[in-house]
């Protein structure tokens, strides 16, 4: 006979699908399975199921390349879908370079190429939705990671149970209902040893700061679940006042939106806050990061007295004020004579009106040499410290620069005089910028923003391509 704990968290997992309409019946569900704990206890709950509910599950399995055995979780996570006689997609990437290439940590990096991952297979075999083996514990560390880094009470409110076409049914589990259903079931898992130090911020607040809390705290779990509940209350209270705001404030224009700004500076700022995001997130896709300095930035653009300012933005938005209207557009906006354009990772980008085009890269420092770098044609920066993405425009009213060897900085119209740069072409001069900062002017100078020193393992390479 099953132990009680088994059934329970069937059950459990049943329900919990059932109440947040995670899948239904007939559904083809793609499990992400790493073959550690959590991953196969997802995978057999799964199983038992399928036939109760069904459900079709193709295993999805991403080899991060970052262990020289990350190859055995891989064979191992084959084998255990072998014997419940399901499909299995695997695939290996280079999770390091990811990061290199995106500026990202290795954390995020990883994060980044699993989910990219899973959406791959999912349209590949006509998937419905994709499960992931996050629990109430995991839960709980991201809060915490959410509060040391800053954010708003949405992300205060936990993993959402449900977002877009990810599930996370073990949500209604913690890590020990997990490791007790593993154990009377006798199914074997991976332990992936790189969980165990506390090199990433994850498992600092795993390993060692949650077991502080509890010698204080046993139980704080639970309160802070119930603190998570009300919050989730609360936000959907919030976002239905926010889509109510957005149905008088908000209009489409073109391929982009538009904003009354008398509407936002006379109502609820937080309200407006939380609509300007959702705004951001239809403009800039589902792989734009946006953060609560974007949504600062906006709204200071619509209550300033400037009719005409403008911000760029990650993933190619523009935000620019006409008079009282605030508009949103991922499309390049033109700004006297050089287009906007967003260099999301390395490559060459054409910068047709300067008769030029850019190329960028990341490299080893043991690659460049010294006797290549005139400033001009060819720069190099720290890439920890400068990193993608990267604007091209051309000069805009106010910008400032700090070119290299100087302190401050200086107001670039005098530094294209000084530069001797006529007046009928200065227009056309391109800059890439990093945030808000100029960091190269092509066939003039760099900044001094980022050098290269004897500490540096990576650069960001600029050149003018010939």
């Amino acid at each position: 006979m099953k132990s009680p704990p088994n059934i329970d968290l069937l059950r459990s997992v049943r329900a919990f699908v059932e109440k947040h309409h995670m899948f239904e019946r007939g559904y083809k569900v793609i499990a992400a399975v790493s073959g550690g704990p959590d991953s196969m206890a997802l995978l057999h709950v799964l199983a038992r199921l399928r036939p109760v509910m069904g459900l079709e599950i193709v295993v999805a399995h991403l080899d991060h390349g970052l262990r020289d055995d990350s190859a055995r979780d891989a064979d191992f996570t084959r084998d255990a879908c072998q014997a419940l006689a399901i499909s299995t997609v695997i695939q290996r990437t280079d999770v390091r370079t990811w990061s290199r290439q995106r500026g990202v940590s290795i954390e995020e990096a990883g994060r980044e190429a699993r989910y990219a991952f899973f959406e791959d297979v999912r349209k590949s075999v006509n998937g419905d939705v994709i499960a992931t083996g996050h629990h109430m514990d995991d839960e709980i560390e991201t809060v915490f990671l959410r509060m040391f880094r800053g954010t708003s009470p949405k992300g205060l409110r936990g993993i959402a149970r449900v977002r877009d076409r990810v599930v996370r049914p073990l949500l209604c589990a913690t890590r020990q209902d997990i490791m007790t259903f593993l154990e009377s079931e006798k199914i074997r898992f991976r332990v992936d040893p790189t969980n165990l130090q506390d090199n990433t911020d994850r498992n600092f607040v795993r390993n060692r700061l949650i077991p502080v809390i509890k010698e204080r705290f046993p139980d704080f779990g639970e309160p802070m679940r119930r603190s998570m509940d009300i919050l989730r209350h609360e936000e959907r209270v919030l976002d239905q006042l926010a889509a109510e705001f957005a149905h008088e404030a908000v209009s489409r224009t073109g391929g982009g939106l538009s904003i009354a700004g008398e509407k936002v500076r006379s109502g609820n700022e937080a309200v407006a806050a939380r609509l300007i995001m959702k705004a951001l997130h239809e403009i800039g896709g589902p792989e734009a990061r946006w953060q609560r300095s974007h949504v600062v930035a906006i709204l200071q653009l619509i209550q300033s007295g400037n009719p005409s300012g403008r911000i760029h933005l990650p993933a190619g938005v523009t935000a620019w004020r006409q008079y009282d209207a605030l508009l949103l557009d991922r499309t390049a906006a033109v700004i006297e004579g050089i287009p906007v354009l967003t260099v999301s990772g390395p490559g060459t980008v054409a910068v047709p009106s300067a008769d030029m085009t850019l190329g960028f890269s990341v490299r080893p420092k043991s690659e460049v040499r010294p006797e290549d770098l005139d400033g001009r044609s060819l720069v190099v920066f720290d890439a920890d410290q400068v990193n993608f993405p990267f604007t091209v425009r051309g000069p805009m009213p106010g910008d400032r620069f700090r070119p290299w060897g100087f302190d401050g900085t200086r107001k670039l119209k005098k530094v294209l005089i000084d530069a001797k740069i006529p007046l009928r072409v200065r227009n056309r001069v391109p800059l890439v910028i990093r945030g808000a900062t100029i960091v190269w002017i092509p066939h003039l100078r760099r900044s001094d923003d980022a050098p290269v020193t004897e500490t540096t393992e990576f650069v960001v390479k600029m050149e003018i391509v010939p």
